[in-house]
């Protein structure tokens, strides 16, 4: 079992989605299921009412409008192989206690965010020369 919260929301998030952890730190990994994931993740947080729990999201709330995660939601939600990568997520979540659940799942939204960023923008998108305004490119334009 891996202890460090960081490590393990990655290893969930490369089995799930059939990342390689090299592809996932190099950036060479198709994101668009992973990019949904993260949305639905919002979602979720959004209208559960569970921001406190989730900071990270609540700051992203922030970020993106409400209609931009819904058309993200929308997009793959009948694909059986996103489906089935999201039910191994679930999976491995349930492993965990509660506090773990939480803890891991706030470690996945913010990787996840990070690492699109860094697709989006560069390694150094959070440098003051860079042009990253904190959202995905999507949805700067």
């Amino acid at each position: 079992m891996i202890d460090d919260p960081s490590e393990l929301a990655k290893a969930i998030i490369c089995e799930a989605f059939g990342i390689d952890p090299i592809q996932w730190e190099y950036n060479s990994f198709d994101r668009r299921w992973v990019e949904n994931y993260l949305f639905l993740e919002l979602h979720h947080v959004l209208t559960s009412g569970e921001a406190n729990l989730y900071p990270e999201a609540a700051e992203l709330l922030e970020l993106y409008s409400e209609d931009f995660i819904l058309e993200k939601c929308r997009r793959d939600a009948a694909d059986m192989d996103f489906i089935m990568a999201r039910m191994k997520v679930v999976h491995h979540l349930k492993s965990l206690d509660s506090e773990g659940q939480c803890l891991t799942r706030r470690h996945m939204i913010y990787g996840i965010h990070e690492r699109l960023l860094a697709k989006d923008y560069g390694d150094f998108y959070n440098a003051l020369d860079s042009d990253c305004e904190g959202v995905i490119r999507e949805a700067a334009t």
